[in-house]
């Protein structure tokens, strides 16, 4: 880490220069103790997307009071921020599970969890006739599954030691938890442990009432 606070003051007063360095990152809650003072949204339930920074390959979250002479909103930034997003280089790699499951995973040292926020505008090709199934582990690893068939409940199964592994052995650990995505929003896939090593999943409400109308 370098000291570049002369640099940020500067970004800070200059918002026509600083905002091309706006992106956001896909984090946990309690990565930041005091997150109610940075700025900040809620896309995944139970995470916190934070504007940033991306100033000489160092991430500077951005704290409320820092950007008052910007005079501009927070939505305003955020929408920066995700366009800036949208030029980020992410690898895309399709993967078969289960011998019936397409599985998208996305691969960017610092941006694949972000990423799975632009869906419709970059990823459209996984969003299914009932979503997507998405797992965020790492920042920089994200899985999407295009749902088409009931039978997502089996690829969770198959997907979960995968997950685990992410989460476990690459930086920048986000969640175990997956996601449903459907008409711009993201629902939780409840999960339970039942002793030391089973795991109950559930899955939205919404998304059983979708597969009942099939």
């Amino acid at each position: 880490l370098q000291d570049k606070s002369d640099a940020y003051k500067y970004l800070f007063k200059d918002f026509d220069y600083a905002k091309q360095f706006l992106k956001i990152l896909v984090r946990p809650a309690e990565m930041l103790p005091n997150y109610e003072e940075f700025i900040y949204r809620c896309d995944f339930p139970n995470l916190l997307t934070f504007l940033v920074l991306d100033f000489e390959e160092q991430f500077k979250y951005i704290r409320n009071d820092s950007v008052i002479e910007w005079q501009v909103t927070d939505k305003e930034l955020f929408e920066i921020a995700i366009e800036n997003l949208s030029n980020e280089n992410v690898e895309v790699k399709e993967y078969q599970f289960g011998d019936k499951f397409t599985v998208y995973i996305l691969f960017n040292g610092d941006f694949s969890a972000s990423y799975t926020l632009l869906l419709e505008e970059k990823l459209e090709f996984s969003i299914g006739a009932f979503g997507s199934l998405i797992a965020i582990p790492t920042k920089g690893t994200a899985l999407i599954h295009p749902i088409e068939t009931n039978e997502v409940l089996d690829l969770i199964e198959i997907l979960y030691p995968l997950v685990q592994k992410f989460y476990i052995e690459d930086p920048g650990s986000i969640t175990l938890d997956f996601y449903w995505f459907y008409k711009r929003k993201y629902y939780m896939v409840d999960k339970t442990l039942d002793g030391e090593r089973a795991i109950t999943i559930k899955l939205p409400k919404k998304l059983i009432e979708l597969f009942a109308k099939k």
